[in-house]
């Protein structure tokens, strides 16, 4: 769908006209009950969401229709409404333009006042139309690749306040549109039906469209799913300065562009001016709501007091709302208006989050204590936070429930690290596993079991921080106990005192090594500090150059991590290899050199890459190394954790239904039976758990993950594995190719064996690699084509057992 902004704006730029003004009339309409019908709806699942595309087009397409073909032109969709503007011009008065699609739209709203779905229940749709008349000015903001639009002044504003003061079907001019008619109700009510544009759909650039929205808007199918995201409005109070504006814009495009987000536009109502990111939609990251809170931050500590953020994290309704005339991809639903609502309730440089969004953030963000504030609509008042700051030092993950299914890999781990305690490096060892399997758990577990013998170092990577030794700055903020929740002159004494302490410790031991270690350590000291944030003239740092810096910090953190081994054998945990910076690889092909007689244990926990590659530290080929591969666990574990999980044993149904959507990943069965508890989905019967639900839906936890993985895949390959999915968890290529009017391509099919998202079973008989995926593609494949799939696939069949 290319006309995904305005016609108006795609014309400018392509005559390199950057802003400008014009008069006009200006109006605002919301639709009423649409948030409460996608809330209902939603309870019905993946069928709920197409039925939702399907309601929401049928209001949108002739609302559209109407302000088109009285010469306006949509400026923005916002919720569930849009702004429209109407050009002066001198044959028509703008606001009688304005009055007459207004009453168009409201006599359509009144014909379907009451539209039944599948089910029984009646939907109730209004609208509230608020018109001004005045002088709009227009901005194309960013200076690089990324852009933004904004219709602003006094118009906008006052159409949304217009809005906002009449009843569902009501229109409203405020007395700059009555003034601009003469409030002559004659002249109004002649205008009444009079249709003086024609306008035809013409498609924009899409070149042009590239510079305001993502790809996948484009390419976007024309309906919509239900997905869970973060959704972040953030309010602008910045001065008048449109440089100022351009260049706030231009950082929250390149933040957006960082983090992973999908901006959904930019505002100007009675709220102010706002924005909209959305983490989630259209392409999905498993830590969406931490993504979230971090852009948040960045603008926060660029923008201070000139921003102030609500965000919410939740199922909503996430696809293309308006015609193919003109329409935009947004997300709807309650957890969306909350956020709106945190925002105008946030205090400048305030960050506001609530319900969900609060747990999936709280173990990496320190937040203040919550605090409740009333909503209007809302019968409760909602909990929220202020979040503070990033925690540089999270808290260590707690694994306080039993490890289950992983002895014998945790008693190889145990060995591996053995030769450490007879004073001599011990190599490497890989823990491989997708995700879910268990790869930090049994890291945590070895860390308990050598506690008392071994100084353990954890090293963290990081999906979205990237940065230039990364992992070693995590762990070396928990070795010298740096915290946020200090001040920049505590941390720096918390350095200090615990590097003498180091030094001290060192001089006490009795090995030959110690003096070239602590001369070394005394040398890069300043390096060690830079990668905490501490600088002081006149440091061997800050009298180097970069090139030189760089290789120096390489040598500061093998000689400190030698330091510490010297004084006890050392445990390193490198969390999360997969993503680890180029930095940090040369600072380990520096480390591993020489330190055959140095007690050090490297364990090095990753995923395999989506084309099951393992990822791996580049080190000498004679370094020793060791892999263990975590897979499914036993049969008799997955009943023990079921067992556990529930507090009472699970009937052999029951398991084997877990079991059937799991297949035996720890974290998937931990998420199922916590999803069956809290929505009371099993009962006892003879003092074994049952299942009372006839189908289960996927739980939130383990969709993000498995929908992540999706979105990472080439556009053509994800589409042929959502028609796969149709098929079910085995399928037939050729049916597949019969069911596909254009067929498929074998790379295609080659490439989805390469992801590990399939594998063949015969010449023609392939499978999926996990229910799970199969499913998930399922249900993401809702809203494309479902039914027509369905019938393709039917006939598919019918012609191919024919032949």
């Amino acid at each position: 769908m290319l006309n995904v902004i305005p016609r108006f704006i795609n014309d400018k730029y392509d005559d390199n006209i950057m802003q400008g003004d014009f008069e006009c009339s200006a109006l605002f309409v919301d639709i009423v009950g649409f948030t409460s019908i996608t809330e209902i709806l939603m309870e019905r699942g993946k069928e709920g969401a197409e039925d939702v595309s399907e309601l929401i087009n049928r209001i949108y397409r002739p609302l559209i229709d109407y302000v088109y073909r009285g010469g306006g032109f949509i400026t923005g969709f916002a919720g569930d409404g849009f702004t429209a503007i109407f050009p002066d011009t001198k044959d028509e008065n703008s606001t009688l333009s304005a009055m007459n699609a207004a009453r168009q739209m409201q006599h359509i709203l009144q014909q379907q006042h009451r539209l039944r779905k599948v089910t029984d229940t009646e939907f109730s749709i209004t609208a509230r139309i608020g018109i001004s008349q005045g002088r709009t000015s227009w901005h194309i903001l960013g200076y690089g690749q990324q852009k933004a639009y904004l219709f602003a002044g006094d118009v906008i504003v006052n159409c949304a306040d217009a809005m906002n003061r009449c009843k569902p079907g009501d229109i409203l001019l405020d007395k700059h549109a009555l003034d601009s008619i003469g409030n002559d109700e004659d002249h109004a009510a002649r205008a009444a039906g009079k249709s003086s544009v024609t306008d035809r759909l013409s498609r924009i650039k899409k070149k042009i469209v590239n510079k305001f929205v993502p790809e996948e808007v484009i390419h976007y199918p024309l309906t919509g799913e239900f997905r869970d995201v973060a959704s972040v409005f953030t309010k602008i109070t910045l001065t008048e300065n449109i440089e100022e504006l351009d260049g706030f814009i231009t950082a929250s495009l390149n933040y957006a562009r960082y983090y992973g987000s999908y901006c959904n536009g930019l505002f100007l109502d009675e709220k102010g001016l706002h924005m909209l990111m959305v983490f989630g939609a259209p392409l999905a990251y498993e830590d969406n709501a931490r993504r979230a809170v971090n852009f948040a931050i960045a603008l926060r500590n660029e923008f201070g007091k000139s921003v102030s953020t609500g965000i919410t994290f939740g199922t909503a309704y996430a696809g293309l709302v308006g015609s193919q005339r003109r329409g935009t991809y947004t997300v709807l639903g309650k957890a969306v208006n909350l956020a709106a609502q945190l925002m105008q309730h946030s205090q400048p440089g305030e960050i506001l989050i609530a319900g969900k969004a609060v747990d999936s953030v709280s173990e990496h963000f320190t937040i203040s204590e919550q605090k409740e504030i009333s909503f209007k609509g809302k019968a409760e008042p909602v909990k929220c936070c202020n979040v503070v700051e990033r925690q540089s030092r999270p808290e260590k993950r707690l694994f306080e429930s039993r490890i289950f299914g992983r002895s014998d890999e945790l008693e190889q781990l145990v060995a591996d690290c053995e030769p450490i305690f007879n004073g001599a490096f011990a190599g490497i060892t890989y823990v491989y596993g997708d995700a879910g399997a268990g790869k930090s758990r049994i890291a945590n577990e070895l860390q308990k079991q050598l506690e008392d013998r071994v100084i353990s170092i954890v090293l963290q990577c990081d999906s979205i921080h990237r940065n230039s030794f990364h992992p070693f700055i995590y762990g070396f903020k928990s070795y010298f106990h740096q915290s946020v929740q200090n001040s920049q002159e505590e941390n720096r004494r918390y350095f200090e005192d615990h590097f003498r302490k180091l030094l001290v410790t060192l001089k006490m031991i009795d090995d030959d090594r110690k003096d070239d270690i602590l001369s070394e350590l005394y040398r890069t000291k300043s390096f060690i500090a830079a990668l905490l944030g501490f600088f002081w003239e006149e440091s061997l740092y800050s009298q180097l150059k970069p090139e030189d810096r760089h290789a120096n910090t390489i040598g500061a953190i093998k000689v400190l991590l030698k330091a510490i081994s010297l004084i006890q054998p050392l445990l390193i945990v490198q969390e999360d290899l997969h993503w680890i910076d180029e930095d940090s690889q040369k600072a380990y092909q520096a480390m591993v050199r020489n330190i055959s007689d140095y007690p050090i244990a490297i364990v090095a926990v990753s995923r395999y890459r989506d084309d099951s590659s393992r990822p791996t530290l580049n080190t000498l080929e004679t370094t020793h190394v060791d892999v263990i591969e975590l897979k499914r666990i036993s049969a008799q574990s997955i009943k023990e954790m079921i067992s556990d999980r529930l507090g009472t044993p699970a009937s052999e149904e029951l398991i084997e239904m877990i079991t059937g959507h799991t297949e035996g990943n720890p974290f998937y069965i931990e998420q199922f039976c916590m999803y069956l508890l809290e929505n009371h989905l099993i009962k006892i019967s003879n003092q074994v758990y049952t299942s009372i639900a006839s189908s289960i839906v996927i739980p939130d936890g383990i969709r993000s993950i498995v929908v992540a993985r999706l979105d990472r895949l080439t556009r053509e390959l994800r589409e042929l594995v959502q028609n796969a999915s149709i098929l079910g968890r085995e399928f037939d290529i050729k049916v597949l190719s019969l069911m596909l009017k254009s067929g498929y391509t074998s790379d295609l099919l080659i490439e989805g064996k390469s992801k590990e998202i399939w594998s063949a079973l015969s010449e023609i008989l392939y499978i999926f690699k996990h229910a799970m995926l199969q499913s998930v593609a399922y249900d993401m494949q809702l809203r494309r084509r479902r039914r027509e799939l369905h019938e393709l696939a039917a006939e598919a069949l019918q012609r191919l057992y024919a032949d």
